[in-house]
């Protein structure tokens, strides 16, 4: 989020007292909505300030707990398709910043978890060698994965460790998928 100037905030002053909408300042100023309204009491109302706004709002939560978690799972639920939309456009246009973060987390949780990371290495290997049968074409699977496009993850299409049915590591279970479709998919088998 970009910071206001002086004469984005003197802009805004004088649009309002010409009685312009929220909305029009915002597109003016190349802002969104709330940000527009929060700048604007900010600099009307000596006793507005956001950090007594995130306090109001946190009370508020201590006091609701119980509706405020139902209010978030209805909307969860009834805005599925929105919120993974935003999500993947938000990943999309985050991406070199989000990549940056995930490296160096995992870096850390690497570095603080060495014994369980390789515990967790080790389950994969075990379940990619014990699903994988003697008659697999390992040289077809190898060329499969050598052969990835730029971009692409090799997907199982029945997981190897899935919740109701286990696939094989043979060539005909793998795919191709963008990194977010494999990411998203899981370990989750769709018929």
């Amino acid at each position: 989020m970009k910071k206001w100037d002086k004469e984005e905030e003197e802009l805004l002053l004088l649009w309002m007292k010409q009685a312009w909408s929220y909305s029009e300042v915002a597109l003016e100023l190349d802002r969104t909505k709330q940000s527009v309204k929060n700048k604007y009491r900010t600099l009307t109302n000596s006793e507005y300030s956001i950090a007594k706004m995130v306090e109001r709002n946190r009370q508020y939560v201590s006091k609701n707990i119980e509706h405020v978690k139902n209010y978030q799972k209805q909307y969860k639920t009834s805005n599925k398709g929105s919120i993974s939309d935003y999500n993947r456009q938000y990943y999309i246009d985050n991406k070199p910043y989000i990549k940056e973060q995930q490296a160096k987390y995992r870096k850390q949780y690497y570095q603080n978890n060495k014994n369980k990371y390789a515990g967790y290495v080790a389950k994969r290997r075990a379940a990619k060698l014990s699903a994988t049968p003697k008659w697999a074409d390992l040289e077809g699977i190898k060329e499969f994965y050598d052969n990835k496009p730029e971009g692409y993850h090799v997907d199982h299409i029945v997981p190897l460790q899935g919740e109701k049915v286990c696939g094989l590591h043979i060539l005909e279970n793998l795919q191709y998928l963008t990194a977010i479709e494999n990411m998203s998919k899981g370990n989750k088998f769709e018929i």
